[in-house]
């Protein structure tokens, strides 16, 4: 399996995980946002540590709200973007802001394995 396939395999399984509301007609959101590949630690890595290991998703927009709306927990502050609101479920971290288009959701794919992790720091 290529790692672009493990990548769409672990956001299907995030998404079938973050109890999102089962609604009688499916709802298709497009999604938009970015992948980054880097190793363990983005900010300042150890020397020596394998580069490339972990694909780094956000996704932005109305599917980040939908996903957000459909997340179960408690809402806190975001500790990185000052008026932005956070849930946790897991590895998975949805925020919104003010604007309604304001909202992303982040985690992490550890490409060999295709297990899922936090998704980028702040």
């Amino acid at each position: 399996m290529g790692p672009m396939n493990i990548v769409v395999s672990a956001l299907i399984a995030v998404l079938l995980t973050t109890n999102l509301a089962v609604a009688q007609t499916p709802v298709t959101e497009r999604l938009a946002g970015e992948v980054l590949f880097g190793g363990a630690t983005l900010v300042d890595p150890p020397p020596g540590e394998a580069a490339g290991t972990h694909a780094y998703l956000t996704i932005t927009g109305a599917a980040a709200r939908r996903m957000f709306n459909a997340m179960s927990g408690p809402i806190r502050g975001d500790s990185c973007q000052a008026g932005w609101r956070t849930k946790r479920a897991g590895s998975l971290t949805c925020s919104l802001g003010r604007r309604a288009s304001e909202a992303q959701c982040d985690l992490a794919v550890l490409l060999a394995r295709g297990e899922l992790a936090p998704g980028r720091p702040c």
